[in-house]
């Protein structure tokens, strides 16, 4: 099936309400539902997610349709992951927490196309490189490559004209969220997810829900966030990693 082909037939699942998606959720985490009302209520929950698995997948095949696929396949674990381990008194929509899990298998699968060949050192230059152009759109090739003294020009050409890597690591904030994702274990506990993310000082909680796309879906680059919210590209960046850092700490990841 093609990938226009499998959106129109995702498509035609409608979007659960508020109130809809908490009458499955109690279905599905009730000691008293049987199985089939159980798996009724999951696959529910889960085609009813499936549109924003398949924007995540696509956003970071953009650059390599070919695999699409295999994003797409690791998104909807996530998807399941997140429904399975929800918590039904954590007060959040259940994308808000499936959307880590998500991203999550998302980015583990991008570590095998190509990330992962990378030695350190170039991923931390990549995400300065990305960085450079977040915050100036039309920066020249000179102007960065005098913003990254010690480092061969030949590797700042590459790494500034590579798309995968300067689209990837962009989304990602430097490196911080890298080491989240690939660093904390695949079996955290989700109360101390929900907890950790709720006690983020309110800022701290919208940028990071605005970055990751985990308030609508729709993940914001830092311009759109700073127009949204009033704030400076530097005060959102320094919000987010604060943010992140905190996530880090709070799950003891030793970087």
């Amino acid at each position: 099936m093609s990938m226009n082909s499998y959106y129109d037939t995702i498509s035609k699942t409608a979007l659960l309400t508020k109130e809809e998606e908490k009458a499955l959720l109690i279905v599905l985490k009730s000691e008293t539902s049987t199985d089939l009302q159980k798996k009724r209520a999951r696959d529910r929950l889960i085609e009813a997610n499936l549109r924003f698995v398949f924007k995540q997948a696509k956003k970071y095949a953009r650059r390599y349709p070919a695999s699409f696929d295999d994003l797409l396949s690791s998104g909807n674990e996530g998807l399941m992951v997140g429904v399975d381990k929800y918590n039904i008194d954590s007060g959040n929509r259940l994308l808000t927490y499936c959307g880590w899990w998500v991203l999550q298998r998302i980015l583990k699968e991008m570590s095998k196309l190509r990330l992962v060949a990378l030695p350190i050192w170039k991923q931390q230059l990549a995400a300065k490189i990305a960085r450079l152009k977040e915050e100036n759109e039309d920066i020249t090739f000179e102007q960065i490559l005098a913003n990254c003294p010690g480092h061969p020009e030949k590797d700042v050409r590459e790494l500034s004209e590579t798309a995968f890597l300067t689209c990837f690591i962009e989304d990602l904030s430097d490196t911080d969220l890298v080491d989240i994702e690939f660093q904390v274990e695949d079996e955290i506990d989700d109360q101390r997810l929900h907890q950790r993310i709720s006690e983020l000082g309110e800022m701290h909680r919208k940028v990071l829900m605005m970055s990751l796309g985990f308030d609508d879906g729709q993940e914001k680059s830092i311009k759109e966030i700073s127009r949204t919210t009033g704030l400076t590209r530097d005060e959102v960046n320094a919000y987010k990693k604060e943010a992140l850092e905190t996530l880090r700490i709070s799950y003891g990841v030793e970087l």
